[in-house]
């Protein structure tokens, strides 16, 4: 393919070549636009020198560096297929690898009562951001067909006291294969308890879960430098 386009219009290069999209209006209309693009061909960048470190952003309230696995947690099941990699890391030392199949939780990183505070002072500008690699996009779209969430809570287990976010939207529509930055506004997310709602200032868990169809193949998934940002 040389192109995807997701529901939301966002259209994200797949590979050389050219393609036409069409986009067709949903009021029964019949109406109907046409965008040609072309995609050059591209040479792969070398990763990251494994003998230096690339800085980490200088505006990041770091929640987990993903150098080590200090703070990642789960069943042995959610432990299956987890390595620190230092090749290819987008900053830091290294970043967390997981070779997984068809179980729906991905990564959960709980850091107890060692909380950070994402020094929050107006939630309107308030992102959570992380980069997320993925080796397959087409096929993860597959997996999370049904939705999934990213949380972020104080209350150091999942589904409690968090933000989330529709982990189909913000990650499997949006994602191609390689690393992909995301960044995930706090004014976007839905709270799981509005009447008991997350506190910025003790974040100390972390979860990714895709909910869809069992894979029938493994992914090779990537996480690194997950952390608190905000707008100017």
């Amino acid at each position: 393919a040389v192109a995807f386009c997701n529901p939301y219009g966002l259209v994200t290069a797949m590979g050389s070549g050219s393609a036409v999209i069409t986009i067709t209006a949903a009021d029964g209309s019949g109406v109907t636009a046409r965008c040609g693009i072309n995609v050059p061909e591209q040479e792969t960048p070398p990763g990251p020198d494994p003998g230096g470190d690339p800085p980490a952003d200088a505006d990041l309230i770091m929640f987990d560096s993903c150098d080590n696995l200090d703070y990642f947690t789960g069943n042995a099941t959610h432990r299956t297929g987890v390595s620190v990699e230092a090749v290819g890391r987008v900053e830091g030392k290294g970043y967390v690898q997981r070779i997984s199949g068809s179980d729906a939780e991905i990564f959960i990183f709980n850091r107890g009562k060692d909380v950070i505070d994402a020094q929050v002072t107006d939630p309107d500008k308030a992102l959570l951001t992380f980069w997320f690699y993925i080796d397959d996009a087409g096929k993860l779209r597959s997996k999370a067909a049904k939705g999934g969430r990213i949380e972020i809570s104080h209350s150091g287990s999942p589904s409690r006291q968090c933000l989330y976010w529709d982990s189909k939207k913000y990650i499997a529509d949006m994602v191609m294969a390689g690393w992909n930055y995301i960044s995930l506004p706090f004014k976007e997310a839905t709270e799981m308890t509005p009447d008991n709602p997350f506190n910025p200032k003790g974040a100390n868990y972390f979860r990714i879960y895709f909910d869809g169809a069992a894979a029938s193949t493994e992914f090779v998934y990537g996480i690194d430098a997950i952390g608190f940002k905000h707008l100017k």
